[in-house]
């Protein structure tokens, strides 16, 4: 193992101007062979499972998914120490929070290893991603209530996966692209209003987190698993932007938004590290979304089974080549539809409080919230194919959390994506398939390892006419996750 000197910077564009800060420089070793050592984290973490032994009737945190995924607000959320690696020394962050100031820095490392087919069989990829995101509720710092500022500092080091060992098109590692930026990736503000129904968003943000987000799909690494490929230029990670949304939610389970984002990605700008400054130096350069949905509970038997159902349109104001070659077209556009169900939970009966013989007679026990249990979720997505290479996605996945007895918070994942290729995409194969597996284990409520399984079916259609065929392609990952 070598050493090595990283250097964080943040990194911010604004009117042409790039503004850098040296944030700090850290010498420590870097692992170079992912795989022995994180067998090794493996077997050291087990022999301490039962100094850190999960509570099986209290969800761990995990790093920020989606408004709509959390069932209770995160500004609801009380401190937990035992939800971070570093506690909370002195009560210190337990007093920020207190005064609604969160700061959850959290770390991923994934190694990679594509054992046949694809574009490299023969070494590793290692890559990782450390967030440090900080939220102010300015309820509780100084009582105005109804708004949350946020900003989210991105550190990314390594390369592409995808890339370098498969090829393939909708890109089977999610979180970790790994092309060495250091950025501040989100930085906004949010006012909620008329009775905390109408909810005001703007800045520069992750278009993925309220838009096309599924609820029971953000640990599969696949990245179509979390933003569809059929979504254009949608401004989501790393490559977040600035914009305006809009979301109406009352307390029926209706909900509808609309977003307004810097659509400057089209012609090459990388948004995640630049400013508003390209949000208003062109009209055409704008990406408009809109989505509307319903949560709602199935009555089956005695319980309730929460589900979710969406639609919903894009358009991308840019020019764009055509793919037949044909001149250009101005516009294009786009569809989806989401599904989220909750199959099965396991049943547990929070006992019925003591008293006076004969008063409880009649009471019925409630159930008590656990973890654990079954869900699936899917997605359709269509794209114009006059200017899209994914003119079609279609995904479905299910979840098994806790099917280990004793291990109530670890997750078993199955899923697969498909992706279909417009006519001028050229490629040999007019489509790519992913079949996705993995297990999570949460050691600790704050570590985690997730091995993780994927067999691509003709990688991005297995090349385009006239370049090398790729071979269908088996790629195994171990993801490493330590919230701080």
């Amino acid at each position: 193992m070598g050493l090595l000197a990283w250097s964080f910077y943040l990194s911010w564009k604004c009117s042409g101007i790039r503004v850098q800060i040296q944030f700090c420089r850290i010498s420590g070793k870097i692992l170079k062979k992912m795989i022995p050592d994180i067998a090794a984290l493996f077997a050291v973490a087990a022999l301490a499972s039962t100094a850190f032994s999960q509570s099986p009737t209290t969800a761990p945190s995990a790093p920020p998914t989606t408004h709509n995924a959390l069932a209770i607000p995160a500004e609801q959320q009380p401190f937990d120490a035992s939800q971070y690696l570093l506690g909370n020394p002195a009560n210190l962050r337990g007093e920020m929070a207190a005064h609604g100031i969160t700061i959850e820095p959290y770390l991923i490392i994934d190694d990679s290893r594509d054992f046949l087919g694809g574009i490299n069989t023969r070494s590793n990829n290692t890559r990782d991603r450390f967030n440090l995101p900080v939220t102010v509720d300015t309820e509780k710092l100084f009582g105005w209530h109804g708004g949350t500022f946020a900003v989210v500092y991105q550190y990314e080091h390594g390369r592409n996966a995808a890339h370098q060992l498969t090829g393939d098109a909708q890109n089977f590692s999610f979180a970790t692209i790994g092309d060495g930026r250091s950025q501040i990736g989100q930085l906004w503000y949010q006012q909620k209003f008329l009775n905390d129904t109408m909810r005001l968003r703007l800045g520069k943000l992750e278009g993925n987190a309220d838009f096309d987000a599924l609820d029971n799909d953000q640990d599969f690494m696949n990245n179509s698993f979390q933003t569809s490929p059929t979504l254009g230029l949608l401004p989501s990670y790393p490559d977040t932007a600035t914009g305006i949304q809009l979301f109406y939610e009352p307390p029926s389970g209706f909900y509808a938004g609309a977003g307004v984002f810097d659509g400057s990605g089209a012609r090459g700008v990388h948004t995640g590290e630049y400013g508003p400054s390209h949000f208003f130096d062109r009209t055409n350069d704008v990406y408009y979304i809109s989505e509307i949905g319903l949560r709602y509970k199935l009555p089956i038997g005695n319980r309730k089974w929460p589900g979710r159902v969406a639609f919903a349109g894009w358009y991308d104001a840019n020019t764009f080549g055509r793919l037949d070659g044909v001149g250009n077209t101005v516009g294009t556009f786009g569809f989806y539809a989401l599904f989220d169900q909750l199959l099965w939970k396991p049943y547990r009966e929070q006992p019925i409080p003591a008293g006076p013989p004969g008063a409880n007679e009649n009471a019925k026990p409630e159930e008590e919230n656990y973890p654990g249990g079954i869900a699936m979720s899917a997605s359709l997505g269509w794209a114009d194919p006059l200017a899209n290479r994914i003119d079609g996605n279609a995904l479905a996945a299910l979840t098994y959390t806790g099917v280990i007895p004793g291990r109530s918070i670890d997750e078993l994942g199955l899923g697969a994506t498909y992706a279909h290729f417009s006519n001028g995409a050229a490629t040999r194969d007019d489509f790519e398939l992913a079949i996705e597996t993995f297990y999570r284990i949460r050691f600790t409520q704050f570590v985690s390892l997730k091995p993780d399984l994927q067999y691509i079916i003709h990688p991005s259609g297995s090349g385009e006419i006239g370049q090398p065929d790729r071979n269908n392609a088996l790629v195994g990952s171990l993801r490493l996750e330590i919230s701080f």
